[in-house]
């Protein structure tokens, strides 16, 4: 367990600026963008299982980091 905290420190300290960068720009609001990023990375890091690898895992956060700010905007 600890090996996967680790990675998964890992990978937000390398993903988070671009992942934050992006929600930002969508919400347009410091700290809506603080909540909807917060809720980003739990949706990554329960999804990370189901990772495959078919594009590079900073392209696949930001996808998730898009949907997941655009379905926060619509509510």
């Amino acid at each position: 367990m600890d090996g996967d905290e680790r990675a998964m420190r890992a990978l937000w300290e390398r993903h988070a600026p671009a992942v934050d960068a992006v929600v930002r720009r969508l919400a347009g609001d410091d700290d809506l963008a603080a909540d909807i990023a917060q809720e980003v990375w739990i949706q990554i890091f329960r999804a990370l299982p189901g990772f495959r690898g078919e594009s590079r895992f900073g392209t696949w956060a930001h996808r998730i980091a898009v949907n997941r700010t655009l379905n926060a905007l619509r509510k």
